[in-house]
C-alpha cells in the first residue's frame, strides 16, 4: 500500500513541477521543438524537425527560414542544402496531414519557405515536420580533433519555445561535448546532454525566449569526418570570383577605363520628384548601391501616399496600417508593406516581425534587378567592376605574401612588385568604373538638380508664404528625397512656419509641440529603429554567417549560442 502511495505522490509531484510558463503562456509559441539529427562521415547532416506550433489567434501557417550562404574570412560561400519533405497536421489528428508549402526566396543567403494555404486559417496547436539535409555546414577541422558546431535551433524564431529536445546519431562516440542556450552570443548552458540506447539526447532546461538559439558542439577523433576543406575553398573562390580571366596589361586597363565613364551633364535645379520612381529605386541609382536610409525614405514615401501613418509616442515610433493593400505598386513595395503588417495593423518600429527583416534582402535584390532591367545600372559594368576589384585584390595579396618570398630567393623582387602593382591597378580601375547606364546617368544628374533645389530652399521662402497649402505638399512630397540626400533637417527648417496650425495627415504625435524639425528627429529615430529591426534576426539581414568551417575558432573556446552553422528560424503568417 505504501509503495502505491509513493508512486502516486511522485506522479503528482511530476505534474505540479511543470514550469509555470508552460501552464500560463497564452501568446503564440512553440510548445515542443524536437529534432532528429544524423551526422554522417561524408560531412553531411540529415535533420528532421518536429515543431509543435501553437496559434493563439487565427493564422494561415508558418514561414521557415534557413541560412544557406555563409561568411568565411570576409568572403561569401554557398553550401549544400536539400529540402526532403515538409508536412503538418493538427496535434490531435495526424491523419489530417497536409503538405502545402512553397519556397518563396533564396536570396540574401537564406532559403525561406511559406507553409500553409492562403485561404485556410488555423487555430490551436499544429505539428510541422521539416526534413532536410545540409553538407559542409557546422564542420571544422583542427589538428587534434574534428568538430561539429551546429545550431539545433537558430536565433531566428520570433516566438518563445517552451521545450526542445534533439536526438543525435554520430558515426563514432564523441570525445568532448558542450551546449549553449539563449540570445545569439550567449555563453549560457541551460541544457543537458545524456547518452541513451537511441543515441545522444540533448535538451533545454529552460524556455527559449524569442530570437534565442540552442547550439551543440561535439569533438571527434581526427579523420572521423571527411575533410572537404580543399573543395570548400574551391567553391568559395568560384562563388566570389566567377570565371578567372588573364590579367590585363596595365596600360590597356587605363585606356579602357575611358569607356567606363559617363558623360557629364550640366546640373540645373529640378523642383519635382522623379515621375513614376520611388525613393528606394532612385536612392539606389543615386548612390549606385543600397543604403539603409533608402528604406526609411520609402516608408515615409508610403506614408505621404496615405498607405500608412507614422506615430510618435514618447520615445517610441509606431507605424499604422491605413489601407488594406498597396496592389498596383512595385512588387517589392507590396512585399514590404505586407511584411511590416503581417501580424498587426500597428507595429513598433524596433519590434518589427521577423518577416520584415527576412524580406529586406529579397527587396534589395528586386530593386537591384529592376534598376538593371530599366537600364539605370549596367550589369556588364557591375560585373567588370566586381571582377577587377576582387581579382586585383587577390592577385596583389597573393603576390605580396606568397610569390614575393619565393622570388626573393632568385633576386626577382622586381617581378613580384610588378605583379602587385598590376593587381592594385586593377583595383583602382575597378573602383573608378561608373556602373550607371545612359538612363541612369540622366537620372543621376536630375537627382543632383533636385538636391540643389532642396539645399537652396531658403531662396523660395517668400513663395511659401504666398501659397502655404501648395508648399506643404512640396515639403511632404520631397521629404523622402531629402532623406536620401541627408538634407531632411535643413529641408524641415525652411518649412517650419508652414505648420503653425496643422501637421501632416500621415504624422501622429503631440500636436501642441509639432514642428517639421521635431518630425525629422522622429524620422532619425525611425531610421535607427528600422535598422535595428532589419538586423535583429541572426545579427544580420544578409544571412551570411559563420558556418563553423575555417571561421578561426572552436566552439569549445569562445563558443556561444547561435554561433554554429545552420539553425532554422521563422514565425507565423
Amino acid at each position: 500500500m505504501k509503495k502505491h502511495f509513493l508512486i502516486a505522490l511522485l506522479f503528482l509531484c511530476s505534474v505540479f513541477v511543470v514550469p509555470t510558463f508552460a501552464q500560463d503562456i497564452t501568446v503564440e509559441h512553440i510548445s515542443e521543438f524536437n529534432s532528429e539529427i544524423v551526422i554522417n562521415e561524408d560531412a553531411s547532416i540529415d535533420i528532421v524537425e518536429e515543431i509543435h506550433y501553437v496559434f493563439s489567434e487565427s493564422r494561415r501557417g508558418i514561414f521557415w527560414t534557413y541560412p544557406v550562404d555563409y561568411s568565411v574570412q570576409g568572403f561569401k560561400r554557398a553550401t549544400s542544402f536539400k529540402m526532403n519533405d515538409i508536412y503538418y497536421y493538427p496535434v490531435n489528428d495526424p491523419s489530417l496531414k497536409e503538405s502545402e508549402y512553397e519556397r518563396i526566396s533564396n536570396t540574401g543567403g537564406w532559403a525561406e519557405y511559406k507553409i500553409g494555404e492562403e485561404d485556410v486559417y488555423l487555430l490551436g496547436e499544429y505539428v510541422y515536420v521539416v526534413d532536410y539535409t545540409i553538407k559542409d555546414v557546422g564542420v571544422s577541422y583542427f589538428d587534434d580533433h574534428d568538430e561539429i558546431y551546429l545550431n539545433i535551433i537558430g536565433p531566428g524564431w520570433e516566438v518563445p519555445i517552451l521545450t526542445s529536445t534533439a536526438t543525435i546519431t554520430t558515426p563514432v562516440e564523441d570525445t568532448n561535448r558542450v551546449c549553449y542556450t539563449g540570445p545569439e552570443g550567449s555563453s549560457a548552458s541551460d541544457c543537458t546532454i545524456v547518452n541513451t540506447d537511441n543515441g545522444m539526447v540533448i535538451s533545454t532546461d529552460t524556455m527559449l525566449d524569442s530570437l534565442s538559439a540552442f547550439t551543440l558542439v561535439l569533438a571527434f577523433p581526427v579523420g572521423t569526418i571527411e575533410d572537404h576543406t580543399a573543395g570548400m575553398w574551391l567553391q568559395l573562390l568560384i562563388a566570389n570570383l566567377g570565371i578567372l580571366i588573364p590579367v590585363p596589361v596595365i596600360f590597356i586597363l587605363f585606356k579602357k577605363s575611358k569607356d567606363w565613364k559617363n558623360k557629364k551633364i550640366t546640373i540645373i535645379p529640378h523642383y519635382d520628384a522623379p515621375e513614376g520612381l520611388d525613393p528606394m529605386l532612385t536612392g539606389h541609382v543615386f548612390l549606385k548601391k543600397y543604403d539603409q536610409k533608402h528604406l526609411t525614405a520609402l516608408i515615409i514615401w508610403m506614408a505621404v501616399k496615405g498607405y500608412l501613418s507614422v506615430e510618435r509616442e514618447g520615445k517610441k515610433n509606431f507605424l499604422n496600417k491605413e489601407v488594406e493593400s498597396v496592389e498596383g505598386e512595385s512588387n517589392y513595395i507590396v512585399k514590404l508593406f505586407d511584411a511590416m503588417f503581417s501580424k498587426k495593423d500597428r507595429v513598433e518600429v524596433t519590434k518589427m516581425p521577423i518577416s520584415f527583416s527576412s524580406k529586406i534582402p529579397t527587396i534589395v535584390s528586386s530593386v537591384s534587378s529592376l534598376v538593371t532591367t530599366k537600364g539605370y545600372i549596367e550589369k556588364e559594368r557591375v560585373d567588370r567592376k566586381n571582377m577587377l576589384t576582387i581579382l586585383g585584390g587577390i592577385i596583389a595579396g597573393f603576390s605580396f605574401f606568397t610569390i614575393m618570398p619565393l622570388l626573393m630567393v632568385y633576386a626577382a623582387v622586381g617581378t613580384a612588385w610588378g605583379i602587385i602593382v598590376s593587381g592594385l591597378a586593377m583595383v583602382i580601375t575597378g573602383t573608378k568604373i561608373d556602373v550607371r547606364g545612359v538612363e541612369g546617368n540622366k537620372l543621376y544628374y536630375k537627382l543632383l538638380g533636385l538636391k540643389m533645389y532642396i539645399n537652396t530652399a531658403e531662396k523660395h521662402r517668400i513663395e511659401f508664404h504666398n501659397d502655404p497649402e501648395k508648399f506643404r505638399g512640396v515639403f511632404e512630397t520631397l521629404l523622402p528625397y531629402a532623406i536620401i540626400f541627408g538634407l531632411e533637417k535643413k529641408w524641415a527648417e525652411e518649412f517650419k512656419e508652414l505648420y503653425k496650425d496643422t501637421q501632416p495627415s500621415w504624422y501622429k504625435g503631440d500636436y501642441n509641440t509639432f514642428t517639421p524639425y521635431l518630425m525629422t528627429r522622429s524620422i532619425s529615430s525611425l531610421s535607427r529603429g528600422v535598422k535595428a529591426a532589419n538586423t535583429k534576426a541572426y545579427g544580420s539581414s544578409s544571412g551570411y554567417r559563420s558556418s563553423g568551417w575555417s571561421s578561426g575558432g572552436s566552439g569549445f573556446s569562445g563558443g556561444s549560442s547561435g554561433g554554429g552553422g545552420g539553425g532554422s528560424g521563422g514565425g507565423s503568417w
